[in-house]
């Protein structure tokens, strides 16, 4: 009995420790860290939105003129809208790049309209009071046959 209440102490004091321990060791967790500085967080709008080259237009008309619809949808007739969210960095390139909302029953549509993100231009980055910034932007694309 006396062993069980010795095991019990030093696994508590083991608990204790670890628990006084804690505030000086510090992990980060965060999705963004790289090596070398740390990167910020997405902004959600800015002072001056990123722009693609050309414009908006010329946006939708490279994601319409690079998107291939997938036989097996365009067999079946499955059209629908893909709502797809990626990070302008920095430097104008499209990163982090995901479906936000698809069409139900069609993981092929939502990853050709992630591809075709991917390749997208580079835009002019975001800027706030005049500094480069990332930010996080969603857009829709359509998938319809004629």
């Amino acid at each position: 009995m006396k062993a069980i209440g010795i095991a019990v102490a030093i696994v508590l004091g083991i608990i204790l420790l670890a628990y006084l321990l804690k505030p000086l060791t510090r992990v980060d967790h965060s999705p963004y860290r790289i090596d070398g500085p740390q990167r910020q967080e997405p902004l959600d709008n800015a002072h001056e939105m990123p722009v693609y080259p050309g414009g908006e237009s010329a946006l939708m008309a490279d994601i319409h003129s690079e998107m291939e619809y997938p036989e097996m949808e365009r067999k079946n007739g499955i059209q629908g809208k893909v709502y797809v969210q990626f990070v302008v960095e920095e430097n104008g390139a499209v990163s982090d790049v995901k479906v936000v909302r698809g069409v139900s029953g069609s993981k092929n549509l939502e990853e050709e309209a992630v591809r075709v993100v991917r390749n997208l231009k580079r835009f002019a980055p975001a800027r706030r009071n005049g500094k480069p910034e990332r930010i996080t932007m969603t857009i829709p694309i359509n998938f319809h046959l004629n």
